[in-house]
């Protein structure tokens, strides 16, 4: 008889608390309207508070408002998605 091998393989998220943020709820519920962040309970997900920050310091470094400052952050994830995409097809060649 033959065996059988199931993983299975959980992803734990560590939440952070909306009272915990240096944010004002004004800024937080922008951010959500906007789909940059994604509030749960009066949770959001500890990766999105690094992401909000950058989008933070962008809108005070480039004087532009909040929605530019996630327009800007979304382009940069693109063009780092797009280089390391092209550094895959390179390193075949």
């Amino acid at each position: 008889m033959g065996s059988l091998r199931i993983e299975v393989r959980t992803q734990v998220t560590e939440w952070v608390a909306l009272e915990e943020l240096e944010f004002h709820p004004d800024v937080v519920k922008l951010l959500e309207e906007l789909g940059a962040l994604e509030v749960r309970g009066g949770y959001v997900e500890a990766g999105q508070v690094q992401r909000v920050r950058k989008m933070v310091r962008l809108q005070r470094a480039l004087g532009v408002n909040l929605a530019g400052a996630v327009v800007i952050l979304e382009l940069l994830d693109r063009i780092a998605a797009l280089e390391a995409a092209l550094e895959h097809y390179q390193a075949k060649e």
